[in-house]
């Protein structure tokens, strides 16, 4: 399965649990290199407020975050609206860490606790979310 055509895969998911069991198929399969998941972090320099996610493919979810904070489409409305009134240049995207679909929340219980962060839902969203 090429990368394009499990990322088409990963878009029909709606849930993490989805993806889980998703990557866990396509690591049976012999693909061991689409179980990268990953810790990413979105901060609001302002206030110093920090939001942390789990994701697979994280770089891949980040530039769909940004883009639908972009384009005023994103599912948080907290940080849909302070994306609007900060403008994105007092926000830091980053990926914090890359890690093995196993150890994944593990990781993310690590930065979420050393941050004292909010965890949220950075699955990418496709479909009505998407711009």
């Amino acid at each position: 399965m090429t990368p394009e055509q499990i990322n088409r895969q990963m878009q029909r998911c709606e849930t993490l649990h989805e993806i889980k069991q998703l990557l866990e198929q396509l690591h049976l399969s012999g693909l061991s290199a689409a179980t990268e998941c990953g810790v990413i972090s979105i901060k609001n320099l302002v206030t110093g407020d920090r939001l942390i996610g789990g994701t697979p493919f994280p770089e891949e979810a980040l530039r769909i975050i940004q883009d639908q904070l972009s384009t005023q489409n994103h599912p948080d409305t907290a940080l849909q609206q302070a994306w609007i009134e900060l403008v994105a240049e007092q926000f830091v995207l980053e990926v914090l860490e890359h890690c093995h679909l196993d150890l994944l929340e593990q990781r993310l219980t690590y930065w979420r606790t050393l941050f004292q962060a909010r965890t949220f839902d950075c699955t990418p969203k496709h479909g009505k979310n998407q711009p």
